[in-house]
């Protein structure tokens, strides 16, 4: 009884060890990937993908129904875009696990690096990634 009392607490003394290491490094990871994305301007990407889609659904939307007011039409589009802006940090957050799940950390690190380089630097701010 009591050797199975000492193998069970060797055991979870060794697993909850090993835990906070494989935690902390996916926690690293997960800092770069969110350093690559900000790098990149995805939150500016979004906004801008959403302002492009505006005048497109105005479009579709005319064609779907022409007797929709121009007022009641300006109010969809309101909301629609108002909703959008609102999940876009829901989209950002989803981007994670696609880089967790396609790149290393030292990958993730050496396109990090490449973004910090000077000619990728001195583009536009208003350029997309």
């Amino acid at each position: 009884m009591r050797k199975t009392l000492a193998t069970l607490a060797i055991l979870a003394i060794l697993s909850t060890t090993g835990a906070p290491a494989s935690a902390q490094q996916q926690s690293t990871k997960e800092q770069d990937i969110r350093t690559l994305i900000g790098l990149t301007n995805m939150d500016r990407i979004a906004a801008q993908m959403i302002d492009l889609m505006m005048p497109q659904t105005r479009e579709m939307i005319l064609a779907l129904r022409p007797d929709i007011s121009k007022k009641h039409l300006d109010l969809l589009l309101g909301e629609m875009a108002q909703m959008l802006r609102q999940s876009a940090p829901r989209f950002i957050e989803a981007m994670i696990p696609l880089y967790e799940n396609r790149f290393t950390q030292a990958e993730i690190r050496d396109i990090v690096a490449f973004y910090k380089t000077p000619p990728v630097e001195k583009r536009s701010p208003s350029f997309p990634a």
